[in-house]
């Protein structure tokens, strides 16, 4: 696990104590909110390093976490803090597509596993999406992404099955 960065020890409390900035963490923000400590800012929401400000974006997708909490600790030292963060308005442009990015992410590391891997069983859970708990009937924009993501895994499998397929029939030749 990702301990948290000299950026989270940072800003993980003020002079104060307290330690739940939002608006000032972000050179974006900054002239939205000028604290009288004169912290942060401390990243950028830009998708890259921006003006010598790290990408959370680009730190967010380097915990490679699912469940966020690896996040939370790296970028911002507490789970509470990115609770906040989360909840606000700050990021509603960013996360969701962030969360999009992490997932496939993830799925195509796992999807590298299988192919590179005689077990399966992990690889499998995380390339299906079994941490996903279930929550009514999905919309249709989620079956339809669903489906396609189906689709290429299902091509994927079907290229390795017939590559080891041929490779076997050239061996027995």
């Amino acid at each position: 696990m990702k301990q948290p960065s000299e950026i989270a020890k940072k800003i993980r409390k003020d002079n104060l104590g307290r330690n739940l900035f939002i608006h000032a963490l972000f050179v974006e923000k900054k002239n939205m909110t000028q604290r009288a400590d004169g912290a942060g800012p401390y990243y950028s929401l830009h998708d890259q390093e921006w003006k010598g400000y790290p990408s959370m974006r680009e730190m967010y997708l380097s915990c490679n976490d699912i469940t966020e909490y690896e996040q939370a600790i790296y970028l911002l030292g507490s789970w509470d803090h990115w609770q906040a963060l989360v909840k606000s308005n700050t990021l509603a442009p960013y996360l969701p597509k962030w969360r999009e990015e992490l997932e496939a992410k993830v799925r195509s590391q796992a999807i590298k596993k299988l192919m590179d891997s005689d077990r399966t069983d992990a690889a499998k859970w995380i390339a299906e999406r079994k941490w996903d708990i279930k929550r009514g009937r999905p919309t249709n924009a989620e079956i339809e992404k669903e489906r396609r993501i189906q689709a290429n895994i299902k091509s994927d499998i079907d290229e390795m099955y017939d590559a080891a397929h041929q490779e076997t029939e050239t061996r027995l030749n």
